[in-house]
């Protein structure tokens, strides 16, 4: 998706001062200091709330869980405080269907 123009800063709280597709790797949301237009998360459904939690703090409005990740409690949250919330899909198939086009 970046070579389609997407800012994408990977998040992983296991690795430290590495880079991942050229971009540096955070800890957590906390160390962003930039707006999120979306989150994508590939974390187990477990630590969705919470990171679900940090999210809303951030204000970033659509939260994109990949394939079979589901949290019932998030899904109940989110649409309370009309935040987008998309679960069991890979962001890269949906693109290709929308766009018609191979990432």
């Amino acid at each position: 998706m970046q070579s389609k123009g997407y800012k994408i800063l990977p998040i992983n709280p296991y690795i430290k001062e590495e880079f991942i597709l050229e971009e540096k790797v955070f800890k957590n949301l906390e160390d962003i200091k930039i707006n999120i237009d979306m989150l994508d998360v590939f974390r187990p459904s477990t630590e969705v709330l919470d990171i679900i939690k940090q999210a809303i703090h951030k204000n970033i409005k659509t939260i994109w869980l990949q394939l079979d990740i589901f949290c019932q409690d998030t899904e109940k949250i989110l649409d309370k405080i009309c935040f987008n919330l998309i679960q069991n899909k890979c962001t890269k198939i949906e693109y290709e269907k929308i766009f018609n086009s191979e990432i």
